[in-house]
């Protein structure tokens, strides 16, 4: 006799995908292609992600998806500083309430026709945010094809490959093409990371397993070493630039005096702070991870009250359904009661999907 009546099937799997990159390489532009969502997007330099955003959660192949935009550590209106705390806080918050990224796409523009500083440091830093463990995980996806040659595009992309993106490659991480850029060539490569083993990413560990400060994680040790060489490039600049200031004062240069006066507190301003944001690093990233997890639970709290809301208006329509059927087995059709009948089956499929899911939009 088969026991097929009394399998248990599970609701769908849930996946989260965090994005990440420097600004305006596309991610909220992607996230929105692959998710149907309305994140802000950038046409310029300027930042528009300036916070942590979740897009609508939606049905790819019958897993439910959510995907995380991040802010690049080139931001407009923050400092590197700045914009790890607030990744950090909410990678440790979602940790802890039990989110575990099932893969992260790194962006990368094919126009830019070399690696910058700025393209250095937001992959330095992304690179010790992840940990080698998870990298397998990584999809580096390349943007912006349409500007380029497809010559050209090609020439970067081996040398991307080889070189500069050969450290996530190492360890099965996987490079791809966002060309076209359609809504389902962005859902093909969401599909390439919804099969893979979630994985807990390196600062999550450090942040929560090892229950180590902000400053002591791999990219926080890593951010400081830069903050303080930075502070210490402007002081030697600034003794430089006194040096110049005394000679303009013995020739009597009232003029260039101005100037290198300026200049001087110019760079002593921002000597310290680049100092202030190491010394403080460990204190305002506890306000925003304090921040954060009020945020998180608010959400979850409203997510349930409307999870209540949906449950109540199925059940309506279920007894609704059950009393039509009912009338409609005395007076209806048989095409009518089979009708219903199905009306009663998918409600109960779409209960059956709908129930234990926390959306957090």
């Amino acid at each position: 006799m088969s026991n097929s009546k009394n399998k248990v099937v599970e609701p769908p799997r849930e996946v989260t995908i965090a994005v990440m990159g420097a600004t305006g390489v596309g991610k909220s532009s992607f996230i929105n292609m692959a998710s149907q969502s309305n994140l802000k997007e950038g046409r310029s330099l300027h930042s528009c992600t300036q916070d942590v955003q979740i897009a609508n959660q939606f049905e790819l192949d019958g897993i439910t998806v959510t995907i995380i935009d991040t802010p690049g550590f080139d931001d407009t209106s923050r400092s590197d500083s700045d914009i790890l705390k607030l990744i950090a806080a909410h990678l440790e918050a979602s940790y802890k309430s039990g989110y575990i990224l099932s893969g992260i796409i790194y962006m990368h523009r094919i126009s830019d026709p070399r690696m910058t500083g700025i393209n250095v440091r937001n992959f330095s830093m992304f690179l010790k945010l992840c940990g080698d463990s998870t990298l397998k995980n990584v999809i580096i996806c390349t943007t912006m094809w349409d500007t380029v040659s497809p010559e050209e595009g090609a020439d970067r992309e081996l040398e991307l490959e080889t070189d500069f993106f050969k450290p996530v490659l190492d360890m099965q991480g996987h490079l791809v093409r966002h060309s076209p850029r359609t809504s389902s060539t962005a859902q093909d490569i969401i599909r390439r990371i919804i099969k893979n083993q979630p994985g807990v990413l390196q600062i999550q560990k450090e942040l929560v397993d090892d229950n180590l400060g902000i400053d002591e994680t791999t990219a926080g040790t890593e951010l400081n070493k830069e903050l303080l060489e930075q502070a210490a490039k402007h002081r030697e600049e600034m003794r430089k630039v006194e040096e110049d200031r005394e000679r303009a004062i013995k020739e009597n240069n009232k003029m260039m005096e101005d100037i290198l006066t300026k200049e001087r507190q110019k760079l002593k301003d921002e000597a310290e702070r680049k100092e202030r944001e190491v010394a403080e690093m460990k204190e305002d990233y506890i306000a925003q991870k304090n921040s954060v997890e009020t945020k998180l639970r608010e959400l979850e709290e409203k997510a349930r009250a409307d999870q209540a809301r949906v449950e109540a208006d199925y059940q309506r329509k279920m007894e609704n359904l059950m009393v039509e059927l009912g009338k409609a087995n005395m007076s209806k059709t048989e095409e009518e009661v089979k009708k219903l009948k199905e009306e009663i089956a998918e409600l109960k499929k779409k209960q059956g999907q709908k129930k234990g899911k926390c959306v957090i939009q």
